[in-house]
């Protein structure tokens, strides 16, 4: 869930919930170690998504940083498939695999512009810059913390949401 003093702030109020469906692969992200007896042996699980609304009436979801918009599956799981960490050990099919390289082909400019700003917020320097489709992966993964393509995803939000600190309070069955 969302910081309070955080929604408070940008006069956003805690709206609703929704069901998101995440796929469980390879990888379970460190925020759902604590439910792994209850995710294990599961293909996938539901997750209850925070939605808070602006003054305006627009309805933000507040995704947390293990969780990629439009994706079923973990930052984690697309990241190692990004960054051809372990070739094939992923879960997902032939086919959702190619849409994952595709979506990062060609977003990558923007990837790389996010990762500038991320550099030049924690003073931090790279070559991202020079940094190409096939490269970029790699770079942002040494610069940014371990959960590196969560970390890079909150930089789209345009109202600032990366700030907000987000909890996994519950898991629905499946």
């Amino acid at each position: 869930m969302a910081s309070v003093s955080f929604l408070l702030l940008r006069r956003f109020k805690l709206y609703d919930h929704v069901e998101r469906k995440m796929r469980i692969g390879e990888f379970i992200p460190r925020q759902l170690q604590k439910f792994s007896e209850i995710i294990e042996g599961q293909e996938y699980i539901t997750i209850l998504i925070p939605r808070a609304k602006t003054q305006k009436g627009r309805i933000h979801r507040l995704l947390p940083s293990f969780l990629l918009p439009h994706k079923h599956y973990s930052a984690e799981e697309v990241a190692s498939v990004v960054c051809n960490e372990c070739g094939q050990c992923t879960s997902a099919s032939e086919s959702t695999i190619r849409r994952w390289l595709f979506w990062w082909q060609v977003n990558w400019t923007e990837f790389r512009s996010k990762g500038e700003e991320w550099e030049r917020r924690n003073r931090k320097e790279s070559n991202l810059g020079d940094a190409t489709g096939t490269t970029l992966a790699y770079i942002l993964k040494k610069i940014l913390p371990p959960f590196w393509l969560g970390t890079i995803m909150e930089e789209f939000s345009s109202e600032g949401l990366y700030a907000i600190a987000h909890r996994v309070g519950y898991i629905v069955h499946a």
